[in-house]
């Protein structure tokens, strides 16, 4: 069955998490993407943790991808760089600001002989703007695009989220803006850049906070595992884990003061509304937390569940490992490596009908498809080995 992207050619200057996981977003999709790298490998197959010798970090975001390494100070490999980014729909670089213009790749000079090309640029700041050319991690720009400082309980310092975020959202719009590209160029015949930033990304996922703040001068606070503005909310200790409640509608807060024996509460006129109710959860959170101690998370999941209020448990990695709603959407997989027997990977949360994704290459190692890919672009095999030889 042919994938939604088939056809279209990729290629990767990537490094990390932003770049990487939009080129195999897109590779899983069905494009051929061409992962770069310096020879040796990106730094990123540095990083632990690892089995059999494989970096771990590496391999989850590089999956049905080929592989080439390439070294860009050289004449033969801006040559082969040139003929990779002409042969390409998309050039996908997150490298440090600046990288590949300085190498004369500028996307002027690279739609000079390749009109159509989308080049996605993946950067801490964006193209534009005063600190375009300043780099960026996921955890400096929790800091810097606000997440940071809502994150935590009031009296504890700025926390970071316990995940890279930023990378992981930059690369989804990225993929988004790198596909809607390509259906212009449909349209026009035309490439264009695709300018994504991290600080940008997590910007958006302030929720309505900034508009708010500008408005009406309103600072958020952090409120630990509660809400802001609405209530109850909050992570609660059963009998033998912890579960998460919210019953923030008025309808699910009356449902839920019955069933922890409070009814009462349901026509306190001080509880009349979600935003009122978030203003006494210092008196509701000790009522539910007693009647949840009562019970193990999943006769909590069950009694809640049926009376249609909003719960879940709190899982541990080695839950989710085991859950069965994951398993059944196949959000775990695993792929033959040539030194990892079974490699388990995250799968791609995009579900299609009629062109469902597939996983068919393992993440390359380093420079495996050099001489297939080359060979695409019009190098000879004694051309491939004195480049080869070179690097």
């Amino acid at each position: 069955m042919e994938r939604s992207l088939a056809g279209i050619r990729v290629i990767e200057v990537g490094h990390y998490i932003a770049g990487p996981y939009c080129g195999q977003l897109l590779a899983d999709l069905g494009a051929e993407v061409i992962k770069v790298e310096r020879p040796g490998g990106e730094a990123s197959r540095e990083f632990g943790p690892y089995v059999n010798g494989e970096s771990i970090y590496y391999t989850s975001y590089n999956r049905n991808k080929k592989g080439v390494t390439i070294d860009f100070k050289s004449a033969p490999g801006k040559d082969c760089f040139r003929r990779l980014v002409n042969s390409a729909d998309v050039v996908i670089d997150n490298q440090k600001p600046g990288f590949l213009k300085k190498m004369g790749f500028s996307y002027e000079q690279m739609r000079t002989e390749n009109p159509g090309l989308v080049y996605t640029q993946i950067s801490g700041y964006g193209q534009t703007g005063p600190l375009w050319d300043r780099t960026a991690l996921d955890m400096v720009m929790q800091g810097v695009g606000g997440m940071m400082i809502m994150t935590g309980f009031p009296d504890d310092p700025p926390t970071k989220a316990g995940v890279a975020v930023v990378d992981f959202t930059t690369a989804l719009y990225a993929t988004i803006g790198t596909v809607v590209a390509l259906l212009a160029r449909e349209k026009t015949g035309k490439g264009q850049v695709v300018d994504v930033a991290m600080l940008d990304s997590i910007f958006t996922l302030l929720e309505n906070w900034p508009a708010l703040n500008k408005m009406t001068g309103f600072v958020p606070p952090r409120v630990g595992n509660s809400r802001v503005a609405t209530g109850p909310s909050n992570a609660y200790r059963t009998s033998d884990g912890y579960v998460y409640i919210a019953a923030v509608a008025n309808a699910h807060f009356a449902i839920l003061a019955k069933e922890i024996g409070h009814p009462e509460l349901i026509d306190d006129p001080t509880l009349a509304t979600s935003a009122m109710r978030k203003q006494e959860q210092a008196r509701l959170d000790p009522l539910i937390a007693e009647w949840a101690a009562n019970f193990t998370s999943k006769e909590i999941l069950d009694r809640l569940g049926k009376i249609g209020i909003t719960v879940g448990p709190i899982n541990s990695i080695s839950d989710l490992i085991k859950d069965e709603q994951l398993n059944a959407r196949e959000m775990l997989i695993e792929m033959k490596h040539p030194n990892v027997d079974e490699l388990t990977m995250i799968g791609n949360p995009i579900k299609l009908s009629d062109t469902p994704v597939q996983y068919i290459l393992p993440p390359p190692l380093v420079g495996q498809h050099n001489r297939e890919v080359m060979q695409s672009v019009g190098y000879s095999d004694a051309e491939i080995d004195a480049m080869l030889e070179s690097q």
